[in-house]
């Protein structure tokens, strides 16, 4: 397995084509409604204090938003722009806005301050790219984007980082003060307003800090001679920070920690690592086999502790003293490629348990949550003809519907599932397509928002129509309240281009 990608490149990944598949959770939440505004990807989702759900992405050509249309800047020239959008607790939409230029816009992360002000990040490669009045400009190739938006959609400031090289968004984060952390990955060099860095070799990881204003406070980077990314970010009211993500080379020096790769120099080893707001180091930590490991995902509770899903490739990974074997060895069965996991590590870096799922082919965590008491939620996609998830067992096709014979319709499936604080498996349920972003809120109530491939698909007691045979992003709420579409179908066409 070849070294991680660019975090970008972690969400394209969910552009597959995918199919349907059944599951038997029990007590698991059902679909509330769902909406599919047209073609494109759902990257990232929240749900406000007040239970609206916030989503973000990208799309070309034309998309619909129930009675809200957003264009490209060029029409249906291909390239991706921007969107955020905001729906009511029982999917009424509230407003959508885009951002973007004549190339190639993606929104990959959202976050909230206490204030209900939302936060938007991802990487543009438009010559410029405009936030309402606001205009950036790259200085390389790809440079990355924060954007800050009004409770009620409007755009109240954007600033860019970055440098000559192609840099990248992991993820996105505010604490309880109001500050946002942005994490990544850069090449050569890149700027964070007045604050400068530069790599020690291939790609560096990075995590920077902006104040409410916008005005960048710190940045601080990760890096060696070989290639490290940050897949995401996470803080807490506190201003406590997490980061991980993924490392080559022999080691990685986090602050006063060296970690040491277990499979170096030419594999991968996931690392965790701890800062305060103020952006000292704390601890680092490692977890790693003999071949590829990656961090995708961190979260934390309200008790300080950390909570990381990625994925691994070893025969076996230890996290800490906890050993975990992989489904299949990859060594005696080439087609096995990864398996994901979601561990928990105690507020000084511990590592307290670790647990996974049970899949022959490959599976990909995409997104994390944990609520106050340390209920887990997870989303991601998988490949494997059956995925178990403790006492569940989701199932794909391999086929694309209505894909003839010898046809490319190898397919993905998504999943969503929840474990307790100590790591046991509740639920679980899946759908045809990719998921982007997962977030629970006050009341375990779960939005969802990715990809469906193809032109018609049905969510519980929803009806969604893509624009055409290859599919179209959706969102959606999921409770244990009764469905709203209980007895009626909610369908939403677009008018949008293929992405």
């Amino acid at each position: 397995m070849p070294s991680p990608l660019p975090s970008r490149v972690f969400h394209l990944l969910f552009w597959l084509l995918l199919a349907p598949l059944g599951a038997r959770a029990q007590q698991a939440p059902a679909w509330q409604w769902a909406a599919s505004p047209g073609a494109g990807m759902g990257f990232a989702t929240l749900i406000d204090p007040a239970g609206d759900v916030l989503v973000t992405g990208s799309f070309s050509g034309t998309i619909r938003f129930d009675t809200v249309s957003l264009a490209h800047s060029l029409g249906s020239a291909g390239f991706n722009d921007v969107y955020v959008a905001k729906y009511s607790a029982r999917g009424e939409l509230r407003w959508a806005v885009r951002a973007g230029g004549t190339d190639d816009d993606s929104g990959l992360a959202l976050a909230l301050d206490p204030q209900g002000n939302i936060y938007v990040a991802g990487d543009f490669n438009s010559p410029e790219m405009a936030f309402g009045d606001t205009v950036l400009r790259p200085v390389g190739s790809y440079d990355v984007f924060v954007a800050k938006l009004s409770p009620a959609g409007e755009w109240v400031w954007a600033r860019r980082a970055g440098g000559p090289g192609h840099d990248g968004v992991g993820g996105l984060a505010v604490d309880g003060r109001g500050s946002i952390y942005l994490a990544g990955q850069f090449q050569d060099s890149a700027a964070f307003g007045r604050n400068r860095l530069r790599s020690h070799g291939d790609d560096d990881a990075f995590v920077a800090r902006l104040d409410r204003y916008g005005r960048w406070q710190w940045a601080r980077g990760l890096g060696g001679a070989y290639k490290e990314v940050a897949a995401d970010v996470a803080a807490d009211a506190r201003g406590h920070v997490w980061l991980t993500g993924a490392f080559a080379g022999p080691t990685l020096t986090v602050g006063a920690t060296t970690l040491t790769n277990k499979g170096q120099p030419t594999t991968d080893d996931l690392y965790v690592a701890a800062l305060t707001h103020t952006g000292e180091w704390q601890w680092a930590v490692r977890a790693g086999g003999e071949q590829n490991e990656t961090g995708c995902a961190v979260a934390a509770d309200s008790a300080g502790n950390a909570y990381v899903a990625g994925l691994f490739t070893s025969p076996a990974v230890d996290f800490g003293s906890i050993r975990r074997a992989n489904t299949r060895d990859p060594f005696l069965d080439p087609t096995h490629t990864a398996d994901a996991f979601v561990a928990k590590l105690s507020g000084a870096g511990k590592w307290l348990w670790a647990t996974q799922a049970q899949g022959d082919r490959d599976e990909r965590p995409a997104d994390l949550c944990a609520d106050s008491a340390g209920t887990v939620r997870l989303t991601g996609t998988f490949e494997s003809p059956t995925l178990g998830l403790g006492g569940t067992t989701l199932r794909r096709e391999a086929k694309r519907r209505g894909a003839t014979a010898g046809a490319n319709a190898s397919r993905s499936a998504w999943f969503a599932a929840e474990l307790s604080a100590a790591g046991a498996w509740q639920w679980a349920v899946g759908g045809p397509g990719g998921t982007g972003g997962l977030s629970v809120g006050r009341g375990g109530e779960v939005a969802l928002t990715g990809f469906f491939p193809d032109s018609v698909v049905t969510l519980g007691p929803v009806t969604l129509n893509g624009p055409d045979e290859d599919g179209g992003l959706f969102i959606g709420r999921l409770t244990r309240e009764a469905p709203m579409g209980t007895g009626k179908r909610r369908r939403e066409k677009s008018m949008a281009a293929k992405p």
